[in-house]
């Protein structure tokens, strides 16, 4: 819960995304090494072999999502988002949607 809370804290999040800064610290957390693991990682324990952390991206940075429905060529081809968390069980991102105020994958 501290990792939790410093992540809340630092990023200047409101309480309504406590739930992404558990999920988002969680994962943070576990592809860390420990003392008690050999210096190991959670995922490399599981697993058997070390996290890809390039995956890891910097939370509550402006990113953009790409529109894969535009019917019109003058549309904007991508959404102005910021970047909440991972996504669990898949290969993405949690994102928040800055216009419609909406959390997607």
């Amino acid at each position: 819960m501290d990792t939790t809370r410093s992540l809340r804290f630092h990023l200047g999040l409101p309480k309504n995304f406590w739930g992404e800064c558990i999920l988002s610290a969680t994962h943070i957390i576990n592809f860390l090494p420990m003392k008690n693991l050999e210096w190991k990682s959670p995922y490399e324990k599981l697993f058997g072999k070390p996290p890809a952390y390039q995956d890891l991206k910097v939370i509550d940075h402006l990113c953009f999502a790409a529109n894969l429905g535009i019917s019109d060529k003058f549309e904007p081809r991508a959404t102005k988002c910021v970047l909440l968390g991972y996504t669990f069980g898949l290969k993405g991102y949690k994102l928040y949607d800055l216009h419609n105020k909406k959390i997607f994958l």
